[in-house]
């Protein structure tokens, strides 16, 4: 008998459509024809040129220019305090550009004596912006210059973001538009740079959904060394393993993500102790911040 050969190319699998499936969407489509008819074959037929990863781009690219909007008034006016309040367009970007050393040239944690008040990577990140801004010294050009950089690494980050979410499942790519047009990400995006840590935590997830679990655990390394909340992400995947029995799993990618954060971690600490333990002795003694409801 002649042996029967795997498929040349993986079988596609019909998408869950959020017009069919949630009734919310289904009866807002109606004001635009209704939702996709019951004989279409999502996933099953080629969407030509709209398809759904581009159309999450898209979605994406839009929301960032929105977000980038809302910062409209500080764009042209300045970052000055206590405009940059009331026109809600506060961003960490030209604070830190303007009075952490960044527009004079000094590079967080690695010049000598420098203190940065976030997680190594994140400084790391920071600093390496402000060599993509060009000019000398701090000046209202430089930090609008900084300011657009780090917005547009932020927007890409969450097109990375989003894609990563769309691939972790075969049959609901359209649950990553909740990403696309998280209003969270709108008007806190650009903030500060922790989209860098989403991006990487989402990219860790997605590797770890696909059984590469090294370099799932080295992602959420990095992203804990950009922001420690992304370690937390190590919990779920124990009781995910301990409730699968593979055990292993969880030691393979907990112990890639412990290797990748001392591999950020342990050269700053040795070059500057004094620096890298700043945002430990920063997070423990400091005050009420702009996040805080009591700002409201």
């Amino acid at each position: 008998m002649q042996e029967t050969k795997p498929p040349a190319h993986p079988r596609r699998a019909r998408l869950v459509v959020p017009s069919r499936s949630d009734l919310l969407l289904k009866n807002f489509t109606e004001l635009i024809g209704g939702p996709m008819g019951a004989r279409s074959a999502p996933g099953l037929v080629s969407p030509g040129v709209f398809s759904v990863e581009r159309v999450l781009i898209i979605l994406t690219v839009l929301a960032a220019l929105a977000g980038i909007a809302i910062k409209g008034y500080c764009r042209t006016n300045g970052w000055e305090t206590p405009s940059q309040f009331y026109s809600t367009c506060y961003s960490d970007f030209p604070d830190f550009f303007r009075n952490r050393g960044l527009g004079d040239g000094t590079f967080p944690l690695l010049s000598p004596g420098s203190l940065f008040e976030d997680p190594v990577l994140m400084g790391l990140i920071a600093g390496a912006t402000a060599w993509l801004v060009p000019g000398v010294g701090v000046t209202d050009t430089r930090i609008l210059g900084y300011f657009d950089v780090n917005a547009t690494l932020v927007a890409a980050v969450w097109i990375v973001t989003v894609l990563a979410t769309a691939r972790m499942s075969q049959r609901r790519p359209w649950d990553a538009a909740m990403v696309a047009l998280a209003p969270g990400i709108v008007l806190a995006g650009t903030i500060n740079w922790d989209m860098w840590a989403v991006g990487l935590l989402a990219l860790g997830m997605l590797c770890f959904s696909r059984e590469r679990l090294v370099l799932a655990g080295i992602l959420i390394g990095l992203a804990a060394a950009t922001k420690p909340y992304a370690a937390l992400v190590l919990g779920a995947i124990l009781l995910i393993s301990l409730r699968t029995g593979r055990i292993r799993a969880f030691l393979a990618t907990a112990g890639a993500a412990a290797a990748a954060w001392l591999a950020i971690n342990v050269p700053i600490a040795a070059l500057n102790p004094s620096g890298w333990g700043h945002f430990f002795r920063f997070t423990e003694t400091s005050e009420t911040g702009y996040g805080s409801l009591w700002f409201a």
